[in-house]
């Protein structure tokens, strides 16, 4: 479970095509929570910042890259993991 809060400092219109408009957004993320893991739960931060890209009415894309940050407990003690992850989305409005 996590609590998440996004910023959307800019966002507006580009030319797509030479007739056609695309609205944007760019975007960053700030979340923390809390990940139940085989050991136990244990305490997650987050962030993240992305790119979203309305091509048309119904087409959607998204350009991620979030960073996320807990820790294991191992037999060995605990290990401190950083995570990056990069992705991409389409999305279609019925």
């Amino acid at each position: 479970a996590g609590a998440y809060v996004n910023f959307y400092p800019v966002y507006g219109k580009m030319a797509w095509l030479d007739n056609k408009v695309a609205h944007f957004d760019v975007y960053a993320q700030l979340g923390a929570g809390q990940v139940t893991l085989k050991s136990g739960p244990t305490s997650t931060y987050s962030a993240g910042a992305g790119l979203g890209i309305w091509v048309n009415p119904k087409i959607s894309t998204r350009f991620e890259v979030k960073y996320q940050n807990y820790t294991a407990q191992y037999y060995t003690g605990p290990l401190a993991l950083d995570l990056t992850v990069a992705s991409m989305q389409v999305g279609w409005l019925l």
